[in-house]
């Protein structure tokens, strides 16, 4: 039921693990228990901005568990973020991807990334969810968010910031970098969080999202300046035409080539022998004519 939170990239730098007191619930054994997560209405005691409490879940439909969320009562001290409750609806869940709906009530600013925060943390505990869209009609801009993207505790002092640039595609195929923030205590880890965050993150306007988005980086390593990359079979879906492909194999091989001491990137699908319109059979470095200017 329960899926595991990877705290690793920043998006709330603000906000700092609270600790949870421990509740009992009188529940029947069918029902299953998620975090709904809260914001803190004061953090004069350091406390933080977040803190989560258990919750028994009796229909884990992603839309009775988000009718369930918006309006549980809060215990004293929580409270949903500033604008959430009445601003969201349920538009669809399809392929891991919750979609919500925000009407012109929704919260800007801060307020804003509370709410997808909490709505985040809380909804992608279902197996059926992993992401949530955040869609602004009104606006026609949308925002799409996992929830290693939300930092919940201070990581500063043993996981040192560092930037990133991931490579997409824009319409003619070509790559424009993107620079992301990681956090990591060992520096040898950051080819692995570079490709995680070109694969699960927010795609930038106007550019394309190039590696399948459930595709998982199932090894990787550094030798001799050769990144040696192992992706799961869904990696395959984007062998669908030669600039799909090519798009594909040339964001994974740039994200990890602007890293020092990478040059060029081995890539292979488990199970697979290789691409039908995109040779990865050597290792592959990065081509000048490869970016946009």
């Amino acid at each position: 039921m329960h899926k595991r939170i990877c705290l690793t990239a920043v998006l709330l730098a603000l906000c700092m693990l609270c600790g949870c007191s421990a509740a009992v619930y009188i529940r029947s054994p069918e029902e299953q228990q998620i975090q709904f997560y809260y914001c803190v209405k004061s953090t004069d005691t350091g406390a933080g901005a977040l803190i989560s409490r258990p919750v028994s879940v009796p229909d884990e439909r992603p839309d009775a568990v988000l009718q369930q969320y918006l309006t549980a009562p809060t215990e004293e001290g929580t409270a949903l973020p500033d604008g959430l409750r009445g601003s969201y609806s349920f538009e669809s869940c399809e392929d891991g991807t919750l979609t919500l709906l925000l009407d012109e009530n929704a919260p800007e600013g801060l307020p804003a990334s509370l709410s997808a925060a909490c709505l985040t943390l809380t909804m992608t505990q279902l197996d059926s969810v992993e992401r949530v869209r955040l869609v602004r009609a009104y606006r026609q801009t949308e925002s799409t968010y996992t929830a290693d993207q939300f930092l919940l505790y201070d990581t500063s002092a043993d996981q040192p910031e560092y930037v990133v640039r991931l490579y997409y595609p824009d319409k003619d195929g070509l790559l424009t970098a993107r620079k992301a923030v990681v956090r990591t205590a060992d520096a040898n880890q950051l080819p692995l969080l570079a490709l995680q965050a070109l694969v699960s993150r927010e795609v930038p306007v106007n550019l394309t999202r190039a590696v399948p988005y459930r595709t998982q980086v199932l090894d990787l390593s550094v030798t001799n300046g050769s990144a040696s990359v192992v992706l799961s079979g869904e990696f395959m879906s984007c062998d669908t035409s030669a600039r799909q492909a090519a798009n594909a194999v040339r964001s994974i091989a740039a994200t990890l080539c602007a890293l020092d001491g990478v040059t060029a990137v081995q890539l292979s699908v488990i199970g697979e022998t290789g691409l039908t319109h995109y040779d990865i059979s050597q290792p592959i470095a990065p081509q000048a004519d490869w970016y946009a200017e």
